[in-house]
């Protein structure tokens, strides 16, 4: 006898890896936002100099804003699916995270001698909270948290599409019936 229960029901704990990588994409979307504000200071200092076209200058601050308000979101969003143990959820955050650290090794190999000491700091500030959140969610706490939740998923579902049927059968059982 089998009992049915969705993945609701069971209630599971987040691994502490899962939870600081998460923090770290929030932190990282704080910190984009907060970038975000002092680029639009240093924009509006410029258009002040009257160094380029007001509407060139409107144009880039909006869409740094929009950069960073689509960034933060994504952020929060997939520190919301991850903390529920969904693997597609890791391995975009894992996809965005790598690309990120690529091209603040890139910006900080290629431009080292052109950056100035606070750029440079936010590109390494970039690498470390990437890198940490790569290896935080590949974890093998945080791997058995998202393997599980698959299967969790997975179960209910083909529970679902089976009615009247067992959840699970085992070999012993198959061998009775014979």
């Amino acid at each position: 006898m089998s009992t049915r229960s969705s993945p609701k029901e069971l209630p599971r704990r987040v691994p502490s890896t899962v939870l600081a990588a998460c923090c770290l994409l929030a932190a990282g979307a704080a910190g984009t936002a907060i970038l975000t504000v002092r680029g639009a200071m240093s924009i509006v200092d410029l258009e002040g100099q009257k160094s380029s076209d007001p509407a060139s200058t409107a144009q880039i601050l909006v869409l740094r804003i929009a950069l960073s308000v689509s960034a933060a979101v994504l952020a929060i969003w997939m520190c919301w699916k991850n903390g529920v143990g969904r693997t597609w959820a890791r391995n975009l955050t894992s996809v965005l995270a790598a690309t990120a650290l690529l091209a603040a090794v890139a910006a900080l190999s290629v431009l080292r001698n052109r950056l100035a000491p606070e750029a440079a700091m936010t590109y390494l500030l970039s690498a470390i909270l990437a890198t940490a959140v790569l290896v935080l969610l590949w974890r093998p706490g945080s791997t058995a948290f998202f393997r599980a939740s698959s299967l969790e998923t997975v179960s209910a579902v083909r529970a679902d599409e089976l009615p009247g049927q067992p959840d699970s059968v085992t070999v012993t059982e198959l061998d009775s019936e014979k």
